[in-house]
């Protein structure tokens, strides 16, 4: 039961050829990278701020510290009262991004620094007959250092419903609902919507009482507006965690998605691989280091991209 919570963490985005692209005559392909950024930031399970999950808190809870003889004894546990999970959160994050590729261009690509800053709320309660509900609403603020004509605005809001079969060692089915609104920094001007609807599965194999592999499937329709940004998307992912010590978190992730695009030709294979650490400094506050690459091919050349991003940040949180 150890690894629950991360069944719900994560279940989780033309161009001209020189930096005079980067304005107003553009926005069609500059929207596109905005929400190209935004889905892969609402994809990426190591930027969300409940990432600090139950798995370290039920380990304590449970488990008797490792010395030697252990296996000869079995495994030790500590009887004591279950504390109440608190089912409300609330956070602000701030983090600090390298990318060499910003306008996700095909080529002559334009390296820049980025700031991502956001505050939110989320709820999780356990209900009966092995049911969990989530729910969240997030915005955040992404400023360019040198290319301020990509600043956006990304406001999330979603909810999901996901059924565990404790009986066959942690496997998850679920249902999510999100609607994503991309605005300007004015918040007077948005130029992208997204409704997504997604069926998933995951599956959880541990290795230890700290460390676990875990990979999936997910089908996903999504209704945007501007139209031709809406796709169906097929994804399958694989991943990592590993428990260094009490406070430091380690994680490794690949996703492979397959985008089919509503009212064009377009088909993209996406590749995204993540590797990142996680230390909590005291209970309301973690700082997260992380790297990424995301391969991206196309039908269409022009949004054929590749881009690295590695970075870090710092996350406030409290539960009730």
């Amino acid at each position: 039961m150890q690894y629950h919570s991360h069944l719900i963490l994560l279940s989780g985005l033309g161009i001209s050829l020189c930096a005079s692209s980067l304005t107003a005559q553009n926005n069609s392909f500059i929207d596109n990278r905005s929400s190209e950024v935004s889905r892969s930031f609402s994809w990426n399970p190591f930027s969300r701020p409940a990432q600090d999950s139950l798995d370290q808190e039920l380990q304590n809870e449970f488990f008797a510290p490792a010395s030697p003889g252990d296996d000869d004894l079995g495994v030790q546990q500590i009887l004591k009262e279950k504390e109440k999970i608190k089912s409300w959160q609330v956070f602000g994050e701030v983090a600090g991004y390298y990318t060499s590729n910003a306008a996700l261009l095909s080529q002559n690509t334009l390296a820049d620094s980025f700031l991502v800053t956001g505050f939110g709320v989320s709820y999780q309660k356990e209900l009966p007959n092995s049911f969990i509900v989530s729910a969240n609403a997030r915005q955040q603020f992404f400023r360019y250092a040198d290319y301020s004509s990509l600043d956006f605005d990304s406001f999330n809001i979603g909810t999901q419903l996901t059924y565990l079969f404790r009986d066959f060692h942690e496997i998850a089915v679920y249902s999510r609902y999100n609607y994503n609104l991309l605005t300007r920094p004015t918040w007077k001007d948005h130029f992208f919507d997204c409704h997504t609807l997604a069926f998933g599965t995951q599956k959880i194999f541990p290795v230890s009482k700290a460390q676990y592999w875990f990979t999936g499937g997910e089908l996903a329709f999504n209704w945007a507006d501007p139209t031709g940004y809406g796709r169906n998307e097929y994804n399958f992912f694989l991943g990592y965690n590993a428990q260094l010590t009490k406070a430091l978190n380690a994680n490794l992730y690949y996703r492979m998605g397959l985008f089919d695009y509503h009212s064009s030709s377009r088909t993209d294979v996406n590749n995204t691989v993540t590797l990142a650490l996680s230390y909590t400094l005291f209970e309301n506050c973690s700082i997260t280091g992380s790297v990424s690459g995301i391969w991206n091919d196309s039908n269409r050349d022009v949004f054929a991209y590749n881009v690295f991003n590695p970075g870090g940040g710092l996350t406030l949180q409290y539960r009730f």
